[in-house]
């Protein structure tokens, strides 16, 4: 039987302890610090997470819920890249955010395959599954013009699918996930349908690799076409008043460096980032 604790850690494994573990643990502990600093989550010894059901503020109610451990948590994890074979740095973060999590909650991954051909992925932990994503290569010229005269900008509209708001239905319509983890300020587009779920997630986390309108702003000043220059300035542009709203969307950040994380702070976000 599991003994739970509520909003603690096993004193050998608080965020402060971190000798010998890897980046992406260390990456997990802050998720999991910054998660179970709400008085409604339970750890137990073997650091797997629940939340405590509304109504169950007893000691007794608590001993029956530590006894059932029916609420486990479970994290969906959206991401651009389909991370089960990692090939970039990226996709090796992603995947190793999802198995290390998977450690401590049921993880259900959600990734973009380009030309929507994927290897059937090789589970690394019982809590983790790996679904592909079909994804075309190319852009679309409609959402080129969209991002030009709309508000949101282009990469966010390039990676807002059709294949992926039904993907992201099916998943909806089970069990309800607690957290879902957007793997890029790109995937911003799939907020209504987290919103609108009949089961919507307790949380929503953003993991950061990049403050992206800085990348767009350095691809603008590099490339020597005149047409993409113009257009990736006015990208970057967008982008940076889209990170401004989109911080205030989520209920944590999860960033690579202290550098983004006072970019995240410059732009005003009342959710936590670590």
């Amino acid at each position: 039987m599991c003994e739970r604790q509520q909003g603690t850690y096993p004193p050998d494994m608080r965020a402060g302890d971190r000798s010998g573990i890897s980046l992406a643990e260390s990456t997990v502990l802050k998720i999991l610090n910054a998660i179970v600093s709400n008085n409604r989550i339970f750890i137990d010894r073997e650091m797997n997470l629940s939340f405590a059901a509304p109504g169950m503020q007893s000691s007794t109610a608590r001993k029956r819920f530590r006894m059932a451990n029916e609420c486990r948590l479970r994290l969906l994890q959206v991401s651009q890249r389909y991370s089960a074979y990692p090939s970039s740095g990226a996709e090796l973060r992603i995947h190793h955010l999802a198995t290390h999590l998977a450690r401590h909650m049921w993880v259900t991954h959600l990734g973009f395959s380009p030309g929507g051909a994927a290897r059937a992925a090789m589970i690394p932990h019982e809590r983790l599954e790996f679904i592909p994503v079909a994804r075309s290569n190319g852009y679309g010229i409609l959402d080129l013009v969209r991002g030009a005269l709309g508000r949101v900008p282009f990469p966010v509209l390039n990676y807002t699918r059709e294949n992926m708001k039904a993907a992201l239905g099916e998943q909806l319509r089970k069990p309800a996930f607690d957290i879902v983890q957007l793997e890029s300020v790109h995937l911003a587009g799939y907020l209504p349908a987290l919103r609108a779920a009949k089961n919507r997630p307790r949380a929503i986390v953003c993991d950061w690799h990049n403050i992206e309108s800085e990348l767009m702003a350095r691809y603008g000043d590099g490339t020597a076409a005149v047409w993409r220059k113009l257009y990736a300035r006015r990208s970057a542009g967008q982008l940076a008043s889209f990170e401004k709203w989109f911080v205030n969307q989520c209920d944590l950040h999860v960033v690579v460096s202290e550098r983004d994380r006072e970019a995240l702070l410059r732009y005003g976000t009342r959710a936590p980032v670590v």
